[in-house]
């Protein structure tokens, strides 16, 4: 077997065959999973396989795919009211950086209010980030972002067409 696990501090599941752990891999209690990504994710066959795993372990899913290359404050506070609408309770991103940012932006939103820009990081918005955030799984399918283990999101602020940076160590990947 060549699935390995590595842990600093995000769970690092990794190697061949890992998206076959994703049901063991769940978090405790949580019955109902938010897949975030982008359109062009959700017809590859990685991403079909993903829910067949979740499937197969008896766990329920929401796909959301409206996240762009640059996912904006829109696009993730969409996110965050669906996820609360259907009922979720834990955030699964899986793509690039964006797909994975945008989760980690909507797992922020899912329970801290306002807009998104409110948490810019250049005007303290890290300090009113609390830890209630519902956990987070980060599968990425591109290297080189390193998004998967951040802890910090960057949207696209719409009325300033200006990006915004949102930090903190509570938005660290679960796993």
């Amino acid at each position: 077997e060549m699935v390995h696990l590595f842990s600093y501090p995000t769970r690092i599941v990794f190697g061949i065959g890992a998206l076959e752990f994703i049901g063991k891999e769940a978090p405790a209690g949580c019955k109902k999973a938010f897949l975030v990504t982008d359109p062009g994710m959700v017809n590859l066959d990685v991403f079909r396989t993903l829910q067949a795993r979740l499937e197969q372990a008896g766990l329920a899913y929401v796909v959301f795919s409206g996240v762009s290359p640059n996912p904006t404050s829109v696009e993730v506070e969409n996110g965050a009211r669906v996820f609360n609408e259907t009922g979720c309770d834990w955030i699964v991103g899986m793509g690039g950086g964006s797909a994975i940012d945008g989760a980690r932006g909507i797992a922020l939103m899912a329970r801290h209010p306002g807009s998104i820009i409110d948490y810019d990081d250049s005007k303290g918005g890290a300090d009113r980030i609390t830890a209630d955030i519902p956990p987070l799984y980060a599968i990425p399918t591109t290297a080189g972002t390193g998004s998967e283990v951040g802890r910090s999101t960057v949207v696209v602020d719409p009325v300033t067409n200006r990006k915004v940076i949102v930090f903190s160590p509570f938005l660290i990947s679960t796993v």
